[in-house]
C-alpha cells in the first residue's frame, strides 16, 4: 500500500513479564533502498520509561543486520510521525 510492504523480520514486539504484547515498532520497505518506520506504539502503562527508544533501536539494528546478511539493500531508514507529537519527535531526534 501507500506505506510500503510490511517487513516482519525487522519489526519489534515488546512483551511484558506475562509475555503479553505491550509495545510494537513496525518497519516497512517503501522502495528497494528505503525503509520506513510508520508506527511505534506502547501500552499506556509502559509509556514514559524510554521503551520507545528501545523498540526503535531494536528495529533499526534488525534492519541493519538484514542488510549485512544480504536480505535487504536498504540505505536509508525514515520515520513517519505526526507534527504535533512532540514526545515522538524528541525520541526520533535522540
Amino acid at each position: 500500500g501507500g506505506y510500503g510492504t510490511f517487513h516482519p523480520q525487522c519489526s519489534t514486539i515488546l512483551l511484558n513479564d506475562a509475555e503479553h504484547p505491550v509495545g510494537v515498532c513496525l518497519l516497512n520497505i517503501v522502495s528497494p533502498n528505503e525503509a520506513n518506520i510508520p508506527l511505534i506504539g506502547l501500552a499506556k502503562s509502559e509509556r514514559r520509561h524510554r521503551l520507545g527508544r528501545t523498540l526503535l533501536a531494536s528495529t533499526v539494528r534488525k534492519c541493519i543486520q538484514n542488510v549485512l546478511d544480504g536480505h535487504l539493500q536498504v540505505t536509508q531508514i525514515s520515520a513517519t510521525v505526526a507534527t504535533g507529537n512532540l514526545p515522538a519527535i524528541r525520541m526520533y531526534r535522540h
